[in-house]
């Protein structure tokens, strides 16, 4: 069975940040968001909409590129807390556990990662995948996937068709 897609294009910063808060609304504890693309290409941009989205404010997000993970509390006690990992630096084995992934796993967290290629075997089936590919200097492809059978792929039918 294929994955679920959902292309988009993208023609502002603004434009993934609102695309990256429907899905940030989309959230459910537990979520893994493996987010792909190119340096520039605006990952750590669609992860402050994911936030926002989630109720952060998107402008606590910051690339966590050097120390590895951020961890960032919804204004709303009920929703779940979002953290966000750069995986570049990362490999299977002992710096992933000591960042701490399966305690983040079970504490219901939504996991947005930036380079999850790095990671691959830790991701979850059901992680839902973003690559990101730079179009144009302000323009931006959003390819994004489910797997089959995942609770992201009945959900992403419910993110707003562009205006």
């Amino acid at each position: 069975m294929s994955p679920t897609l959902l292309e988009r294009i993208t023609d502002s910063e603004d434009a993934t940040t609102l695309l990256g808060s429907a899905l940030g609304a989309l959230c459910e504890p537990g979520d893994v968001i493996a987010i792909e693309g190119d340096l520039g290409a605006g990952k750590t941009r669609l992860v402050r909409g994911i936030a926002m989205g989630m109720g952060i404010r998107p402008g606590a997000v910051h690339s966590p590129t050097f120390v590895l993970a951020n961890e960032y509390a919804p204004d709303d006690a009920s929703r779940p807390t979002l953290i966000h990992i750069d995986a570049y630096r990362l490999d299977e084995g002992d710096t992933l556990d000591d960042l701490g992934w399966d305690l983040m796993r079970q504490a219901g967290a939504v996991i947005a990662i930036e380079w999850p290629e790095r990671i691959a075997a830790a991701l979850p089936s059901e992680a839902l995948s973003v690559r990101l590919a730079i179009v144009s200097e302000t323009s931006r492809s959003l390819r994004i996937a489910a797997a089959p059978r995942s609770s992201w792929a009945a959900r992403l039918g419910r993110i707003p068709s562009q205006r």
